[in-house]
Formats: C-alpha cells, sequence, structure tokens
C-alpha cells in the first residue's frame, strides 16, 4: 500500500470525524436560534402586557380617545404575538402557559370593550360620574383583576423560554468545546500515524543527500520497497546520471555566454554581498572596456573593483545603495558620472535584480549602459520647462494680483478669461462671467455703449487705448467711472480673434477732484468755527463723562440686585406653585369630592321633588369647581411631569397649546436617555412653555418645531418657528416678543441650573431658541 493511500484513509476517517461534530454543532445552533426567538417573542409580550396597563388607567381616568386607540391597537398587537408563538414555540409547558395568556388576553378584551363602550364619549363631570358608577368600577376592578393574572401568565411564559434559551446556550457551548477537542486530539493522532510512516524512509534518503552535497556523485541512492519514497530514490538516481552530462553542456553555454556579453553595448556583471560585509564583482563582461579610462590592462573582471574603478570618489556611496537593496530586496537603480579620458563626461545608469543567497548574502545580476544623450536631453528639456513655467508665474501673478480688471473675449463678445478685480468690476462672481456674452451679464444700455467701443478693434483690428467712461452699471453706490484700454486679439494666421481689455476704476480720482475744488475754501471757513466749538463741547464731555461713569456704576449694581431678587422670586413662584398645586389636590379637591358625596347621600334621602332644583344646582357648581381645580393643578404643576418625564410633559403642553390656540407643535425626540431631577425638569418645563407662548402669542405663524436631543453629557431643547423673528433689541435674552421679561426669566433660570440660554433670529425669517443643560441624575 503506497503512501498516498495510507493517508487517504486517515484523512477520510478525520474527515468523517469533523463532519458528524459539524452535524451536531449545526443542530445545537438551530436549537439555540429557535429558544432565542422565543424568548424575544416572550418578552415582546411581556413589553405589550405592561403597556396596555398602562394606557388602560390613562383613558379610565382622563377619557382620551388616543389612550383608548392605542390600548386596543396593543390588543392587535398581543394577539399578533400569540399566533406568532403559536407557530413558533413546540414545548408542552410553553404551549400551555401560551394558551393560558391567550385566554387571559380574551377575556381582559371582552370586558375592556364593555367599559370602552360605558366611557365612550364621555368627559368633563360625566367622566367623573361615569368613575363612580358601580358597574363601572366593577368592571375597570375586573380589568385590573384580567391584567394582573394576564402579566403573571406573561411573565410565567417569559421564565420558561429564558430557562429553554439558557439550557440550548449550554449546550452549545458545551459541544463546541468538544468539537474543537475532537479536532485537535484526531489532527495529534493523524499527525503521529503519518510521522511514524515516514521517519525511517526519510531518514534513508537525508543519508545518501548529503554525501551527494559533499560532491560524492558516484554514489547511489538504495531504498527499498514499492512505495512514493523509493520511486523517488529511483528518479534521483536517474538524475545523478544525467548531471554529469548536463556538465559539459554547461561549460560550452558558459563559452557563448562569454562570447555573447562581450558584444552587448553595455556592461552585464554579478556583484555578491556576503554576510560579514564583502562586496566584489564575481563577473563583468567586457563591454565596459571602453570606460576603463584608457586603462585596458587593468581586468574588470577581478574582485570589488569595478564600482571603485568606475567612480572611485563615489565609490561608498554606491556601495551604500546596494546595501539598502539587500536589506529590503528591492531591484538596485542607480545613476552616477565618470569622465573618460578622450571623451569628457559620461552619465551611466546601473540596473539590477537581487536574490538572497542560503548562507544569508545577497547576489544581483545587473546591466550598466551610457544614458550621457538622454541626459543631455533631459537637461535641456528642464531648462526650458523651467523658462516657460517663470514666465507663465510671472503672467499669472499680474493678472492676478493687479489692481486693474483684466478680461479676454471672442469676437461673439463671449468672456474667455477674466480676473477677480473685473468680475468686482460687474458686480459679479466670476463663474457668471466665464463663457456668457456680455449681454447675458451686462444691462441693455451698457451692452450697447461696449458694442459700439469694441467694433473698431474687432473689425478693422485698432487699438483704444486710456478712454474713459462712465455708467451706472450694477453698483449700489451710484455713477461709476472707467479708465479703459482695448488691444484686438490676433492669432497666427493674423486673424483677429477676440480682444483683451484692461479696466481702472478711477471713481475716486473723479469724485475727489470733483470735491477738492469746492471743499477747499470750505474747510478753511469751518476749521475756526469748529475749533471754537471743539474746545467747548470738550469741556462739557468731560463733566458729562464722569456723570455718566458714576450714573453706569450705580445702574449696574441695581441690575446686579434686580437679576438676584428676580431669580429669587422666580424660585419662589415655583415653590409656591407647588405647594398651591398641593393644597388644591389634596385639601380643596378632596374636600369639595367629600361634599358632592355627601350631598348625594343627601339628596338620595329626601323625598323626590324636594330641593331637587337646589341640589342640582349646588352638585353642578360643586362639578364645575372640580374641574376648575384640576385644570389649574394640572397647569402648575403637570403629574405627567412627574410621572412619564419632561417628553411627555412637552407632548402634553403642545397638544394644550393645539388646543387654546392653534399652535401645531412637531415635536422630535432622538430617544437617547435624558435622566433629570424633577425640579430641573420643571424649570426646563416652564422655560418651553414662556417660549411656546411667545410663538403662539407673537410669531405671526402656527407652526413651530420642538427637538429634544441629548449631546454628551447635555440636554439640548431647540425651539424653532418660521415666524416674524425677534425685534431689534429682544436677541440679548432681555426681552420677549411682547416687551416683557420672559425671555430675562427664561435665561436667568437656565443659567442657575448650570446650562445655556441662546435665542437668535434667522435670516430667512423665523426664531430659534435652544435651551441647553448638564444631565443629572435624580436622586431617590
Amino acid at each position: 500500500m503506497t503512501f498516498a493511500e495510507r493517508m487517504k484513509i486517515s484523512s477520510i476517517m478525520f474527515f468523517s470525524l469533523l463532519v458528524f461534530g459539524a452535524a451536531v454543532l449545526f443542530w445545537s445552533s438551530r436549537e439555540l436560534n429557535s429558544a432565542r426567538q422565543n424568548d424575544v417573542l416572550s418578552d415582546d409580550i411581556q413589553t405589550i402586557v405592561f403597556e396596555r396597563a398602562t394606557l388602560r388607567d390613562e383613558f379610565f381616568l382622563y377619557g382620551l380617545e388616543r389612550a383608548r386607540v392605542q390600548w386596543f391597537g396593543l390588543n392587535r398587537d398581543a394577539e399578533a404575538s400569540i399566533r406568532l408563538g403559536n407557530e413558533h414555540l413546540r414545548a408542552p409547558q410553553e404551549r400551555e402557559v401560551l394558551e393560558k395568556v391567550q385566554a387571559d388576553l380574551r377575556e381582559s378584551e371582552l370586558v375592556s370593550q364593555r367599559l370602552v363602550e360605558l366611557l365612550r364619549g364621555k368627559s368633563g363631570p360625566e367622566l367623573e360620574r361615569a368613575h363612580h358608577d358601580e358597574l363601572a368600577s366593577r368592571l375597570y376592578s375586573q380589568i385590573m383583576l384580567k391584567d394582573s393574572a394576564l402579566q403573571q401568565s406573561s411573565a410565567a411564559l417569559q421564565e420558561l423560554t429564558r430557562q429553554r434559551y439558557n439550557r440550548a446556550n449550554f449546550r452549545t457551548i458545551f459541544l463546541t468545546f468538544a468539537f474543537v477537542l475532537l479536532v485537535v486530539a484526531g489532527g495529534r493522532a493523524n499527525a503521529f500515524f503519518i510521522n511514524s510512516l515516514l521517519r525511517r524512509r526519510l531518514q534513508l534518503l537525508n543519508e545518501g543527500v548529503a554525501r551527494i552535497a559533499a560532491g560524492d556523485f558516484s554514489h547511489r541512492m538504495q531504498c527499498r520497497g514499492s512505495d512514493e519514497l523509493a520511486l523517488f530514490a529511483g528518479v534521483f538516481n536517474c538524475v545523478l546520471d544525467k548531471v554529469q552530462d548536463y556538465t559539459g553542456q554547461l561549460e560550452k553555454s558558459h563559452d557563448l555566454l562569454s562570447g555573447l556579453s562581450s558584444q552587448v553595448p553595455g556592461i552585464l556583471f554579478q556583484a555578491c554581498l556576503t554576510p560579514d560585509g564583502l562586496f566584489s564583482t564575481p563577473y563583468v563582461s567586457r563591454g565596459g572596456d571602453e570606460l576603463n579610462q584608457g586603462d585596458a590592462a587593468a581586468p574588470l573582471q577581478e574582485p570589488a573593483q569595478l564600482f571603485e574603478r568606475l567612480h572611485p570618489e563615489k565609490y561608498q556611496a554606491i556601495l551604500g545603495t546596494f546595501r539598502r537593496s539587500a536589506e529590503t530586496l528591492e531591484p538596485w537603480e542607480h545613476e552616477f558620472r565618470i569622465d573618460v579620458p578622450d571623451r569628457g563626461m559620461r552619465w551611466l545608469r546601473g540596473q539590477a535584480r537581487p536574490m538572497r543567497l542560503p548562507d544569508g548574502g545577497t547576489l544581483w545580476h545587473g546591466f550598466i549602459s551610457d544614458i550621457t544623450e538622454r541626459k543631455r536631453a533631459e537637461e535641456a528639456l528642464h531648462r526650458s520647462e523651467s523658462r516657460y513655467r517663470m514666465q507663465l508665474q510671472e503672467l499669472t501673478n499680474i493678472y492676478t494680483h493687479t489692481a486693474v480688471g483684466l478680461f479676454a473675449v471672442d469676437r461673439e463678445m463671449r468672456y474667455l478669461r477674466l480676473n477677480e478685480q473685473m468680475a468686482g468690476y460687474n458686480c459679479r462672481p466670476m463663474d457668471e462671467h466665464v463663457g456668457r456674452t456680455i449681454d447675458e451679464v451686462h444691462p441693455p444700455a451698457f451692452v450697447v455703449a461696449l458694442k459700439e467701443m469694441w467694433r473698431p478693434v474687432l473689425e478693422r483690428g485698432e487699438s483704444l487705448l486710456n478712454l474713459e467712461v462712465q455708467g451706472q452699471a450694477d453698483w449700489p453706490s451710484g455713477e461709476r467711472h472707467w479708465l479703459v484700454s482695448f488691444q484686438p486679439l490676433f492669432a497666427e494666421t493674423g486673424a483677429v480673434i477676440g480682444l483683451t481689455g484692461s479696466v481702472m476704476d478711477i471713481t475716486e480720482r473723479k469724485v475727489a477732484e470733483q470735491v477738492l475744488l469746492g471743499a477747499r475754501q470750505q474747510l478753511e471757513r469751518e476749521v475756526q468755527l469748529r475749533t471754537a466749538k471743539l474746545s467747548l463741547t470738550n469741556k462739557h464731555l468731560i463733566q458729562e463723562i464722569e456723570v455718566r461713569k458714576k450714573v453706569e456704576v450705580e445702574l449696574l449694581a441695581q441690575q446686579q440686585k434686580l437679576q438676584e431678587m428676580a431669580f429669587e422670586i422666580s424660585m419662589a413662584e415655583e415653590r409656591e406653585r407647588d405647594r398651591i398645586a398641593s393644597e388644591l389636590h389634596d385639601q380643596v379637591g378632596q374636600r369639595l369630592i367629600l361634599a358632592k358625596i355627601k350631598l348625594d347621600s343627601l339628596a338620595s334621602n329626601l323625598p323626590l321633588g324636594e330641593c331637587e332644583a337646589e341640589a342640582m344646582g349646588v352638585e353642578t357648581l360643586i362639578e364645575q369647581t372640580l374641574q376648575d381645580i384640576r385644570s389649574l393643578t394640572f397647569q402648575i404643576r403637570p403629574p405627567v411631569l412627574a410621572t412619564a418625564g419632561l417628553e411627555a410633559a412637552l407632548r402634553w403642553l403642545g397638544e394644550e397649546l393645539h388646543a387654546d390656540f392653534g399652535l401645531e407643535v412637531e415635536f422630535s425626540d432622538d430617544g437617547k436617555d435624558k435622566p433629570l431631577r424633577y425640579e430641573v425638569r420643571s424649570t426646563v418645563f416652564q422655560a418651553v412653555r414662556e417660549l411656546l407662548l411667545n410663538v403662539a402669542k407673537h410669531a405671526g405663524t402656527k407652526k413651530c418645531r420642538v427637538r429634544f436631543t441629548r449631546v454628551g453629557d447635555r440636554i439640548v431643547i431647540e425651539v424653532e418657528d418660521d415666524g416674524t423673528g425677534l425685534k431689534p433689541g429682544a436677541g440679548d435674552g432681555t426681552r420677549s416678543r411682547s416687551g416683557g421679561f420672559g425671555l430675562l426669566n427664561v435665561q436667568q433660570k437656565v443659567e442657575h441650573l448650570g446650562g445655556v440660554f441662546s435665542i437668535e433670529s434667522r435670516p430667512q425669517g423665523g426664531t430659534r431658541a435652544a435651551i441647553e443643560v448638564p444631565v443629572e441624575t435624580e436622586t431617590k
């Protein structure tokens, strides 16, 4: 049996072992993926169940239609998740719990529909009376019991799926570890088997190769058997027989190579660098005799003599290039000059490719050619290019930095080129000139005058020099004066293909000349009069400056006191608002509810018809008072700010402003966590409320945008509108659009929190206000 057959059998067994382990791992990964999907599904069901409870309470307490729609929408989401669970859950215990969840959800939906039908369309006092209705209270209690059971069932389902996922995960990790151990053990066993087969045969072959490498070409390898190594020994013996035949042929080829290399127009060479740093040229062709500085008797083939004889002064530099090539094994390229007697200075270019020798040295095979003629041509070309670049740079500098407008047009009066100064004279950017005709750039009246001036230049090739032109053009400062010159632009055939022009703005000079004529005498008359006035004015100004300094110091002190008082008043207002809201809700509201309950009890004990009208009037009055107290409490201290957070409170504020003022607030949130203490939330809420009221009352628009984002450790609330913008002087944060001190109050509160408040009007219209406060974790 050959080695290939033995290794094939071993490889098949090892591969079968790998396939079996991979199949087991694939099955385990599928189980793990299924368990993970079931775990995610149970988490979704649990989340939907808790969100239903929140929307249920919101609908029952406030009768919001939005809460009812979202409530029943979550019911449909829960049913869809349960149907998906029926398709994926296979364990009997999981399916049993899922059926329990489905049954509890159906019972909760039935009772919820009855409660919604009972409370549909009711709000205000009617909603309060419905809350005290016995049937509504009983239905709400049943819903709470059903939802509680539903939460317990969904929690049990979540626990089962989580346990299954953990078991599948542990099984996958265990099987993966076992598979790795199996692969390592199988690989070691396979390597040991192959090593035991090859070690003895390879030892015999190594001994034979060592004798042959020592120079004993008469030795023949002895290897018995019918495997591959025995065949290899026979082939190697045949090769040794042919090596002796090839040695004679190689000598003939060497003679032929020497004859060819001596006729090549250049130098063929070999260079060698030993690990000890010794550099030599083992082979150099006879093509270098004519570069041997006339010493034909000195053989160039001597070791380390080629480059030293060609250029003794720079031999070390050339040797350094060979060493760098040996370090990186990159091709060697180098150009250098030599002085050849009777031929002058010659340029040589050497090229060689390195190869690493077994002993660590480097061997190059290369060629040195004479590139003197090419160098001379390159130097001439470089000098020509340098002169051209210098002339072009001079022309570009003149065209760019001159204080005169320069331009060129073709016969169709289309701009070919112009500088920035000319574009500034035309009051248009350069990209609105190039490729366009003067009809597209200048006013019609100015175009007519230009065509009349350019006609003799374009038709007869005449030049117009130092011509004064005046006109309005597009200049906002009035009439301008220019000194222009136009010259024809000729082609190689002598035909006029366009014109070039220079334009200098002399408006200032003209105006100065006109003003200077009448200003000299007037200036002399006024100098004496103004001198006397200035002396008197200086005395008054000095006195007024001293008085103003004193007033400014007092005003700054008073302003600082006012700001501190305003902030203290604002904080006291916030504390008083919380106290009033708490007392209205906990004391006045509770007492009115107790009075209403007692009034209902008293009315039930009185005979029908007696005092019925008075009782209904008192009850209506109490219900209106309760509604007013709830509304006032909600405005002073919104409960949603403490329970749902600042984002929900701002959304509620937008709904209130839409109902009161018709203001549509577009709210956006980046979804990041934004922890804030309640005091900070309350201050930011009141600040945003002030900004939105300002938009609703004074911006002249019914739309605005509120962006709520977190940037690093800062929370940013931006309020933007497309209204009329701020009045002059209001952007410093001291006055609101209505002229009040709302924005100053907002700025002081935000800065007290360590934040930043800014407000600005945009050039295109509208206002942008930004509140930036640091993130704080609410203390428990």
